[in-house]
């Protein structure tokens, strides 16, 4: 439709173009059929003038009399012989001088007149009188005009085709720079991708070895109370010895107590081996197991920084709260089951509650507060697993808030943040589990909200 509509726009300028040229062309015909009849006139005058000044006799036998009807309607008054008995007109004559008006005359397109007659005075000719008329019929002028408008229109359509052509050749050679645009930015789109997974996965693994740092001194913190406790141990088994006191039941409850502290370290072990194990494929685990194992290798921490935290679970099992979650169970359902790579979803936990655990550090030093609170709380809803973390650290400031979740971006003093933590989170939670990480302040502190798909494929039905 835009083409057609092209073409007509562009055929206006050619039939004002014709039209012009149509009455150019009526124009010059008049003009050169008036001269023509006004040469034929002063021709007829003047031979009429000598025609009836002159003495007409026999020159050769005439059967009839005929006169081209313009000749007679034009000067037939001219013509008062002196003596009508001395005077013969004879027939009026056709002649064409060359083949190509004879052919012309053939086909009806000119008729030549011609009246010739000789004079006679005195008995004596003295010269002969001829007269000609010559015009070209009506229709040739229509034959002319037809084949002229042809010869346009011709010409017009070429003009038209090659215009057209033009503009394909044009049009193609712009799509083939487009296509070859198209390709060179998606290159260049291609490129810029893999720059910046390449940049992700840098700033992953500078985040990996800065929570590396963060989880062995939580191991340091997490391994010194058993470490002491064994060491009390192992002393007191030595003095109970000397003092006769390492009976059966006491070498039994010494084994029993030992175990459960090297049971702890190696659990601790354990958590720190697949907190860093590089995961290599999605997999399903439960939220809950990994939030109370996040909780159990930080709660030295928690517990050096005089920080409760409680957690509970609605809609699903309940989780047991207190101030030593070193007890605390695991009691994830199916409900909570979730997709993703389980080593990242740690690191996200570890973040956040490390960030918590600064803020409150850093409230509890403006004396804002006595005691810090973390409260994590997870929900099950049909579709999702919504889980809380939020703490009475203060929050963040409102002009800095919505900069929060950028990369690079630290509410920390220089040195003490990385300004990644937050945004590699972010990233795991959108990008590698199709969920979302949200902040927000409330009345005590900062409160993010994690929002995962379950995986129904491994949710018994009801």
């Amino acid at each position: 439709m835009i083409m057609e509509k092209y073409k007509i726009q562009n055929s206006k300028p050619f039939i004002s173009l014709l039209i012009a040229f149509v009455i150019c062309f009526a124009g010059f015909i008049y003009y050169f059929e008036k001269q023509t009849l006004i040469q034929e006139q002063s021709e007829l005058d003047l031979s009429a003038d000598v025609v009836a000044d002159s003495v007409w006799t026999l020159f050769t036998p005439a059967t009839s009399i005929y006169l081209d009807q313009i000749f007679r309607d034009r000067y037939y008054k001219k013509l008062t012989l002196k003596s009508l008995d001395s005077v013969v007109l004879i027939e009026m004559q056709t002649e064409l001088s060359s083949p190509v008006e004879r052919f012309m005359e053939n086909l009806g397109l000119i008729h030549l007149h011609t009246i010739k007659s000789p004079v006679l005075y005195n008995g004596e000719v003295i010269g002969n009188i001829s007269a000609e008329a010559y015009h070209l019929n009506m229709y040739i002028y229509v034959l002319i005009f037809v084949i002229a408008a042809i010869i346009f229109l011709a010409l017009w359509f070429a003009m038209l085709v090659n215009k057209n052509n033009l503009d394909l050749a044009k049009r193609k050679l712009n799509e083939k720079h487009l296509k070859r645009l198209n390709e060179t930015l998606q290159e260049k789109v291609q490129q810029e991708i893999d720059k910046n997974r390449k940049s992700e996965e840098i700033i992953h693994n500078q985040k990996k070895l800065t929570d590396m740092g963060q989880m062995i001194n939580a191991i340091s913190h997490q391994w010194r109370q058993p470490l002491t406790a064994l060491g009390y141990n192992i002393q007191d088994i030595s003095e109970a010895y000397k003092l006769g006191e390492a009976n059966l039941e006491y070498m039994e409850n010494f084994e029993r107590e030992s175990m459960t502290l090297v049971s702890y370290l190696s659990t601790t072990i354990d958590d720190f081996r697949l907190f860093y194990k590089p995961d290599k494929e999605v997999q399903n685990f439960n939220a809950i197991d990994e939030i109370v194992s996040m909780l159990r290798l930080t709660s030295a921490q928690l517990q050096n920084n005089g920080i409760k935290v409680n957690m509970d679970c609605d809609s699903c099992d309940s989780v047991s709260s207190g101030d030593h979650l070193f007890n605390v169970p695991s009691s994830g359902t199916d409900s909570t089951i979730i997709r993703g790579y389980q080593g990242e979803f740690k690191q996200v936990i570890f973040n956040l509650i490390y960030n918590s655990i600064d803020a409150i550090g850093e409230n509890i030093k403006k004396n804002n507060i006595s005691e810090g609170i973390i409260n994590v709380n997870v929900t099950c809803l049909d579709d999702d697993v919504i889980i809380k973390i939020s703490d009475n650290g203060g929050g963040i400031p409102e002009k800095i808030a919505s900069n929060i979740l950028d990369p690079y971006f630290s509410t920390k003093e220089e040195g003490k943040g990385t300004g990644i933590g937050l945004y590699m989170s972010k990233t795991i939670i959108e990008s590698h589990m199709n969920g979302s990480l949200n902040f927000e302040n409330n009345e005590d502190g900062a409160v993010f909200t994690i929002t995962i798909p379950i995986n129904k494929a491994n949710t018994p039905e009801a």
